[in-house]
């Protein structure tokens, strides 16, 4: 396969290297140069090592792709043996194991390290020798520091890891803004090129953990017809470029897609990535499993990932935050020409995931409040950076969604119903929410009440419209860059929207939040709790890190009301409401972001509903700063909690001269001409 062939040159030059150090771990075991836990500890890596060596052998002398699929299963269970099941629990890679046997000095940097190097798996797969080569070698290291160090050696640990990412900065820099930006360094692609769909054997060449979800997604896709996957394919092909269209951006002036999907999805991808093909597009395609973005096999151990979430910060500093920016500075450079050319990520979504309710660990690592401030500067420094090399206003993307045979043993019928409503007709849709887009626009703000023990009380303000007759607030979304269809939705003016937003249970990101509340004033978030945890504080911190995005406060950037009463019937008929993802969520009642508007970085843009009239509401006080201190303007996070409809009292709209019109009464449509969303309602 070529795969691995894209990495021949630079793995050539560190042969010798990769052998030394290889063999240099392979050692530890016979040395017994520690007692007891760090001996432990060094073995744990070593034998690790040796299923990592074993898995890039098979790639670079192609052996791999000759294994029955029992072997590659065998394979694939084997190197990820540390994280699956009880094994967790005793585990070097569990933060409170490694500092219940290390000790929290040594045992957090170790356990962050043994992370890192088991993320090396996805290298083994692509046959990137160079890139695991530097891990091994950072390893042997601190293996040498610990045995002749007097002291625990914790300081000296830290030290290495800190000039270990600082050094190799630029070069692990330049490998992700490849993969991310062009497709040079595409050997995902080399797959779906290559290898033939029917054989399942290809799922086990990517490096991800291949269990049920990804094995059942590829057979079910595999029995549909040609004529159901292209029709598929036309739905998410087609969508991103109506999101060009609808934006007002030239889609032939955009060549870099990047394609986003779950393994499994293979049949799919393929077929999108020839229409793709016809319109003259280059694919990007990159392994991003810890993220869940790029192409992921569905996680083993989704706590191991929670646990390591924030190791990057034993490293981070004001010091090594400025060489990465220089860095990523002289890495945009080198690649002007195809960021010049990005186009945005095409997303296929998966959901139904088992529950995942995570355990705040005690040792894991978390960054105090100076580092917070330290990485959400940054973060805006970085996005900043891009634009200079990429014009971020011409970038759109779509997302469409599918479930995984883990959402129960309703799959197949679950999986088509929801492509039946990712094919919900537009037109239709687009009619009907006209009449709700007419009544809001008669209001100056919009009351949202909960019922029963859901505590909701929120006012919105929106936007004047000096000619109503050529204005809107809202935009009348249809099936686009979010697809399925339905939802109409604005960007409040913060001044004045007020109140309380409550949703009893809640999945974000993969996330619960169970009796989730955000308080708002002048649009503001400021206070908020949970009950997931058994203290405030944890509840409070859960929230700061997975919807504040570590933020001391962001603001209501969206308010939505979703119109797709043919998801919710779809979540009630097969009882997936906690599976729907957000995509799907928030369509089945009204629903409001934290965070940017849905018009960052493209405020600018005037942009117009199907009717010809002009959406004027893409601008908050806080998106304006733009004009003055770019830096103050955007958060860059959007996250959208959704109501559902049996949780909603009502929706009300407040006009200037005091009359009162309604939008939802009793979680149902009031308005004329909305009478088709009630059926499903209604049916349940």
């Amino acid at each position: 396969m070529k795969r691995f062939k894209i990495y021949e040159d630079s793995n050539e030059r560190c042969s010798e290297r990769y052998e030394l150090a290889k063999e240099r771990i392979f050692q530890f075991p016979e040395e017994n140069v520690f007692s007891g836990a760090l001996n432990d500890y060094f073995n744990a890596v070593s034998s690790f090592v040796k299923r990592l060596d074993r898995a890039l052998k098979l790639v670079v002398s192609e052996e791999l792709y000759s294994l029955t699929l029992d072997e590659l299963k065998e394979i694939n269970s084997e190197i990820y043996r540390d994280i699956l099941g009880d094994s967790y629990r005793t585990s070097f890679l569990n933060p409170d194991y490694a500092c219940k046997r290390l000790g929290k000095r040594l045992g957090k940097p170790l356990c962050a390290v043994f992370a890192e190097l088991f993320s090396m798996i996805y290298e083994a797969y692509s046959g990137n020798r160079e890139r695991i080569t530097v891990e091994l070698e950072l390893i042997v290291e601190l293996y040498g520091i610990i045995a002749f160090e007097k002291t625990d050696g914790s300081a000296a640990v830290k030290r290495a890891i800190f000039y270990f990412h600082h050094d190799y900065c630029y070069e692990f820099t330049l490998l992700r803004q490849r993969r991310l930006r062009t497709g040079k360094y595409n050997d995902i692609l080399c797959i779906l090129d290559e290898c033939s769909l029917s054989d399942l054997r290809y799922l086990y060449y990517y490096g991800a953990y291949i269990g049920e979800n990804e094995e059942k997604s590829a057979e079910f896709i595999n029995s549909l017809t040609e004529e159901e996957i292209d029709r598929i394919a036309d739905v998410y092909v087609g969508g991103y470029e109506r999101g060009f269209a609808a934006a007002g951006i030239d889609f032939s002036e955009r060549v870099n897609v990047e394609i986003r999907y779950p393994v499994g999805f293979e049949r799919i991808v393929k077929a999108s990535i020839k229409k793709f093909r016809e319109k003259g597009k280059e694919i990007i395609m990159y392994m991003d499993n810890g993220r869940r973005t790029g192409v992921s096999g569905s996680q083993p151990n989704r706590q191991f990932v929670y646990d390591h979430r924030n190791d990057f910060v034993l490293y981070y500093s004001k010091k090594y935050l400025e060489t990465e920016k220089e860095c990523l500075a002289r890495v945009y450079e080198e690649l002007k020409d195809s960021l010049s050319v990005i186009a945005g990520p095409a997303c296929i979504e998966a959901f139904g995931e088992a529950d995942f309710a995570p355990i705040n660990k005690e040792n894991a690592v978390n960054p105090d409040a100076r580092m917070n401030k330290l990485i959400m500067q940054h973060k805006n420094d970085c996005a900043m950076l891009l634009r200079q090399f990429a014009d971020m206003e011409k970038v759109s993307f779509t997302i469409i969604a599918y479930p995984l045979p883990e959402i129960g043993k309703d799959y197949e019928k679950i999986f088509m119903a929801a492509n039946k409503v990712n094919m919900l007709d537009s037109g239709k849709y687009s009619r009907i929410q006209q009449k709700i887009i007419d009544v809001l626009d008669k209001g100056r703000y919009v009351t949202v009440e909960g019922a029963g023990k859901n505590k909701t009380k929120l006012k919105i303000m929106l936007h004047s419209l000096e000619d109503p007759e050529k204005e809107t607030n809202f935009e009348n979304c249809t099936a686009d860059v979010n697809i399925p269809v339905g939802e109409v939705f604005t960007s409040p003016v913060l001044k004045g929207t007020e109140g309380v937003l409550n949703v009893r249970r809640a999945f974000l990101e993969g996330l619960e939040f169970i009796n989730l509340k955000l308080e708002f004033k002048d649009g503001m978030v400021t206070d908020y709790s949970c009950e997931n945890f058994k203290t405030k504080e944890e509840n409070r911190r859960y929230i700061e890190e997975n919807i504040l995005f570590r933020h001391e406060s962001l603001p209501m950037g969206e308010f939505a009301i979703g119109t797709n009463t043919a998801a919710y019937k779809m979540a009630g008929d097969y009882g997936i409401w906690r599976k729907l993802p957000i995509l799907i969520a928030e369509k089945t009642g009204p629903h409001f972001a934290v965070g940017d508007t849905c018009y960052s970085d493209s405020e600018d843009f005037m942009t117009y509903n199907p009717d010809g009239k002009a959406i004027v509401a893409r601008d908050n006080e806080v998106s304006m700063l733009r004009k003055t201190d770019r830096s103050k303007a955007y958060f860059h996070c959007h996250t959208d909690i959704t109501i559902p409809y049996d949780e909603l009292k009502s929706i009300r709209v407040h006009c200037p001269d005091g009359e009162v019109l309604s939008v939802i009464e009793d979680g149902v449509f009031t308005v004329d001409g909305t009478e088709e969303l009630n059926k499903a309602l209604t049916d349940q």
